[in-house]
């Protein structure tokens, strides 16, 4: 028997940027996992966090940035498993695309 490791969309689509969004507003839709897609060409930072007041960070060597992963390249894609109610925001000048759903590995 195989395991099912395809990703299942629930939530809507939305664009992330300089803004604090929330991406699942109904919890009730047991989403798990969010595909996290690249629209930007730098290196560029994704930071969540519990409610509409989280600041985007940048990891600087010495100092811990929580709630924070990196990526490279427009298109690279991750999936990430955070609570389902919460909030995203992008480093500067940055912009990811991001989908709630189930499900989903690798990049």
């Amino acid at each position: 028997m195989s395991i099912d490791t395809t990703f299942h969309p629930i939530t809507q689509t939305v664009v992330i940027g300089a803004a604090a969004l929330q991406v699942a507003t109904d919890t009730q839709l047991d989403n798990t996992t969010f595909r996290v897609r690249c629209l930007s060409a730098t290196s560029v930072y994704l930071t969540w966090g519990n409610s509409s007041s989280i600041t985007s960070k940048t990891p600087v060597a010495g100092t811990n940035a929580f709630n924070t992963l990196g990526m490279i390249g427009v298109g690279a894609v991750m999936y990430i498993e955070v609570p389902s109610n919460s909030f995203f925001i992008a480093s500067a000048a940055a912009a990811f695309e991001i989908t709630g759903g189930k499900g989903g590995v690798g990049g």
